[in-house]
């Protein structure tokens, strides 16, 4: 569980090949039941040695993808405005990818969001919402697919059953 990439596991574990067969043979190899279940267990040893759950990641993803950039800044006689974060507010930063602010008079000179999309998308993946070829598993709500419809209308998005296709 050195970085993750089967492909270097194999060949750090002393299989006499080169890269491109120890690709092939690796994938072949982590699907194998015993070998897919070690790594199971390696990977929920790592995870309660750093104390991280699946809630915890989770939580997090939540709060970028569903955050908003008033929850940062607040226009203010016709200025974008630095809101006053208090000691210890965590919680509304985790969404901030970078912000540059004029010292002098706080006010915002640029920011920089992180990816709602992508935490979505994640969130998404993890709950089981989509399948692998992207095929939609939950049913949308009439609502929600009018929305998307709206926005992406030629992107093949669902309609009225909400089990179209959903290309990226």
């Amino acid at each position: 569980m050195i970085d993750n990439n089967q492909t270097q596991a194999y060949l750090r574990a002393g299989y006499n090949c080169t890269p491109k067969s120890a690709e092939s043979k690796s994938a072949r190899l982590v699907r194998n039941g015993k070998v897919a279940s070690r790594i199971a267990e390696l990977r929920a040893e790592l995870a309660k040695t750093c104390g991280i759950t699946a809630q915890m990641v989770l939580e997090r993803y939540k709060k970028i993808a569903f955050s908003c950039i008033t929850d940062h800044v607040q226009v203010k006689d016709g200025n974008i405005l630095l809101r006053d974060i208090a000691e210890g507010d965590r919680d509304r930063c985790i969404s901030l990818a970078s912000m540059k602010v004029n010292r002098k008079d706080r006010e915002v000179i640029e920011i920089k969001m992180k990816d709602d999309l992508e935490a979505l998308r994640d969130i998404g993946k993890h709950l089981g919402f989509f399948k692998e070829d992207n095929t939609l598993t939950h049913k949308l709500d009439e609502h929600t697919a009018e929305i998307i419809a709206l926005i992406k209308p030629t992107r093949g998005l669902p309609s009225g059953d909400g089990q179209r296709q959903v290309n990226n």
